[in-house]
């Protein structure tokens, strides 16, 4: 279990040892939320975030270890499509999770949209990384650095489908580097919902799928993880076509 003392004396060799460094460098480059010391986890919250006043005693029990992190909110998309007569389009409920790095920080956002009459909203409705494509909501800065690795795991997954069917897409099954780039090139998570009344009759269908999504960073491509956060999702697509 990684971590310092709780009590007793703390050297420099020590706070090294833990959270990296050289010989030649001052207490005072460790600072919480600096180079060293990463800002998410509590076991860092008594090291001040300042050069102003810090020792040695602001260490015990620090550690070079993230939390996992709960995003508050959560991403539903809901498609419905009701039509009457024989022409029924499908309804398609998608949710997409991207993770991209500046070369600074890495980021994590969302973008959800509908089925619209049959056609989806999106320039590229196969999730093609084509430049401009992608378009979503920063949910998330990891501030662990600009070239960290991803994987992205799904839990508590529910499903209820009457002739629907649910997709996904990950291209962080395996911790994947994210190098430098754009949103519009990204890597991504996107699940799919899919629905689609027989418009020979009024038979319902729909497809109503939750989770949650799990983003696991590391630095090194290693096994364990620097930072996890989650993410709960709900997307739904119901049609419904009516007889004339």
């Amino acid at each position: 279990m990684p971590g310092l003392q709780s009590s007793g004396a703390i050297s420099l060799q020590d706070i090294e040892d833990e959270f990296g460094g050289d010989h030649a460098i001052p207490i005072s480059d460790y600072i919480r939320g600096g180079t060293y010391v990463k800002q998410g986890s509590t076991a860092n919250a008594d090291i001040p975030t300042s050069t102003s006043n810090i020792q040695f005693s602001d260490f015990y029990n620090a550690a070079n270890v993230y939390e996992t992190i709960g995003l508050a909110q959560g991403s539903t998309v809901e498609a419905n499509q009701e039509t009457e007569g024989e022409n029924g389009p499908p309804a398609l409920g998608w949710v997409y999770f991207f993770v991209w790095s500046d070369g600074t920080d890495t980021f994590v956002s969302a973008f959800t949209f509908v089925g619209s009459g049959g056609a989806v909203t999106s320039t590229h409705p196969s999730g093609s990384a084509s430049a401009g494509s992608y378009d979503g909501t920063l949910i998330y800065t990891v501030n662990l650095g600009g070239q960290y690795y991803c994987k992205v795991t799904l839990s508590n997954s529910w499903v209820d489908a009457q002739d629907g069917s649910l997709s996904v897409h990950n291209d962080f099954a395996s911790y994947t580097q994210i190098t430098t780039g754009t949103e519009a090139s990204a890597k991504y998570y996107k699940i799919v919902a899919y629905a689609n009344a027989d418009p020979f009759n009024t038979t319902t269908q729909w497809m109503d799928a939750t989770g949650r999504l799990t983003f696991d960073f590391n630095s090194d491509g290693g096994t364990n993880a620097d930072l996890s956060i989650y993410w709960d999702y709900q997307a739904r697509a119901y049609s419904d076509t009516q007889g004339d």
